[in-house]
């Protein structure tokens, strides 16, 4: 039986008590399906755990934001080291001595003994651009030069200093706006995004990488609860970068994974530990009703997601499964020559063709698909559309179109149910 591990991020305080009390945790964002679902859907978080000081998560925006400043993802000094030197030219040039291979790495530890992660600390620099004073642009072009020198040793400690201050402070709120803006005077982001978004920040642990950039720049806070925010036709002005999102990207090109953060381990990271609840294993939920989900027959992957879709969903779904369709064809029991149940079909409740019903499994759809590697979800079929194979995961409107070789109606043509099909499965 796979393990999935989810992780729940309070939205409120009366949530989180319900919540907490549930062997399930489900993580949430900004908009609503319900007020336990929908928060996991709009940015398409895959699941994810978090334990005390260390972060594991599918390299989600949302996730990382969660990250502890001193993160390592798993790179080594010196390959940050020569990859700032190569990237950071502009930065460099600011300081009134020369930072090279042969010094930098009294930076590394300077910012590693203040708290900060020298991972983090470079690419943040280079997100920031080298712009203005010392490494990440805080303070102004003449600061360090005024205050202890205009040297790389000294501007470290500062902005090092600054980052684990500003990482500890609890009065900031995100950067919904920028005035540069032309949209709504820079007030464009609907305020039950803003609401949910204020609530999720006041919720983020204090030491975390989203406490000093998300109140920082307008772009972090859009690219994290409204990405919509980033694009020019939204904004009014121009198509914004995701700094988050760089980040991200320079983790990955240094040889690490976003998704694999963590506190220093001689700080005490330990995996599991701390604030927030470990995975569970599926076997510890209700089966949905009915006796399919009894039979030996039923692999215990697609059981696990059974138990998972009914948990979560079953406001808006019923889980199904049968043994049926074309002989080595289909993920209901015929694929494989031993009627193994690879597939499962989530009925619509309610009014099928309703936009508020289509939109919710809509949704659905784009969270099962967007955790497939958890999920092991091989190919899902809802409303005319298809995703599957080895395609990336896309926004639900991008899905290609389906059309049942037998007919075009509600069921062939999945309007009433979302189907799913559970590896090694892939029809």
């Amino acid at each position: 039986m796979m393990h999935v591990k989810i992780f729940f991020e309070s939205i409120a305080k009366t949530m989180l008590l319900i919540l907490l009390t549930a062997t399930l945790i489900v993580p949430m964002n900004v908009f609503a399906m319900t007020e336990e679902q929908r928060q996991v859907l709009d940015l398409g978080i895959p699941y994810y755990n978090v334990g005390g000081n260390c972060v594991s998560s599918s390299g989600s925006v949302d996730s990382f934001v969660k990250s502890p400043i001193d993160s390592t993802w798993e790179v080594p000094d010196d390959a940050v080291e020569e990859w700032f030197l190569k990237k950071g030219s502009k930065t460099i040039a600011k300081f009134n001595d020369n930072l090279n291979s042969s010094n930098i790495r009294t930076v590394t530890n300077l910012v590693r003994e203040i708290g900060v992660s020298p991972v983090f600390f470079y690419t943040y620099a280079i997100t920031e651009g080298g712009g203005l004073g010392g490494f990440i642009n805080h303070y102004g072009r003449n600061y360090y030069a005024n205050n202890g020198g205009n040297t790389f040793l000294n501007a470290a400690k500062g902005d090092a200093e600054y980052i684990v201050a500003q990482s500890q402070k609890t009065t900031d709120k995100p950067a919904w706006q920028d005035l540069g803006t032309s949209s709504g005077n820079g007030n464009f982001v609907p305020q039950d995004v803003q609401n949910a978004g204020n609530a999720d920040f006041e919720s983020m642990p204090t030491g975390t990488i989203g406490r000093i950039i998300i109140p920082a720049t307008a772009a972090a806070t859009w690219g994290t609860y409204y990405p919509d925010g980033l694009k020019k036709e939204v904004n009014g002005v121009q198509t914004y970068g995701n700094p988050i999102e760089s980040i991200q990207k320079f983790i990955t090109e240094l040889g690490g994974d976003p998704a694999k953060g963590g506190g220093d381990p001689a700080k005490g990271c330990e995996s599991g530990s701390g604030v927030s609840l470990d995975g569970i294993n599926p076997d510890n939920l209700p089966n949905p009703p009915g006796g399919i989900f009894n039979d030996s027959r039923m692999s215990s992957d697609t059981l696990a997601v059974a138990r998972i879709m009914h948990y979560l969903f079953s406001d808006s779904i019923s889980v199904t499964s049968y043994i049926g369709g074309s002989v080595n064809t289909s993920c209901h029991g015929k694929w494989d020559g031993n009627k193994t149940i690879s597939a499962l079909d989530l009925m619509v409740k309610g009014n099928i063709h309703s936009a508020e019903v289509r939109r919710k499994l809509e949704e659905i759809s784009e969270l099962i698909m967007n955790s497939r590697e958890t999920l092991k979800v091989t190919t899902i079929i809802y409303y005319d559309k298809i995703l599957g194979g080895a395609v990336p995961a896309k926004p639900y409107s991008q899905w290609s179109s389906y059309g049942h070789p037998s007919g075009n109606d509600d069921t062939l043509a999945h309007r009433d149910h979302i189907h799913i099909s559970i590896a090694p499965c892939n029809n």
